[in-house]
């Protein structure tokens, strides 16, 4: 009966063990399983980062080559605006040289043009000018005429 007993105990100690034994074995399998999939799933979830920055990376170059040309363009622009403007100017000024001149031969304004025959040509402008183009009077030692 002890020894029956003993038996019973040590057989059901190996069961024990046994169960033990697989359960442990199984808890490392399944850990080992858990680690693998949570490998492949950092994996995949790199594979997608990489994925996203290439395609970032890949929008960023886009966006950069638009905005240098953009800015190739405004500069373009810019240039042609200012050629425009400064021929704008140039014939502004030519138009202006040529209202100066015609103003100064038909006379109005005189000042600073020569003399015109408008207002502001002074007082003592106004005597005849024949007497200007005479000969030499006796005070300038000539002969009266």
């Amino acid at each position: 009966t002890l020894m029956s007993q003993s038996r019973k105990v040590s057989t059901s100690q190996a069961a024990a063990e046994k169960a033990a034994e697989t359960a442990a074995v199984r808890m490392v399998e399944k850990a080992k399983a858990k680690e693998a999939l949570a490998e492949r799933k950092m994996a995949e979830k790199l594979e997608k980062a990489k994925a996203k920055d290439e395609k970032n990376a890949e929008r960023a170059a886009a966006m950069a080559a638009k905005a240098e040309k953009a800015m190739v363009k405004a500069l373009e622009r810019a240039e042609q605006a200012a050629a425009a403007e400064k021929a704008a100017m140039e014939k502004v000024a030519v138009a202006q040289a040529e209202a100066a001149e015609a103003k100064a031969c038909e006379g109005g304004s005189a000042r600073g043009r020569g003399r015109g025959r408008g207002i502001g040509r002074g007082r003592g402008r106004k005597r005849d000018r024949s007497e200007e183009i005479t000969t030499p009077g006796e005070d300038e030692g000539g002969v009266s005429p």
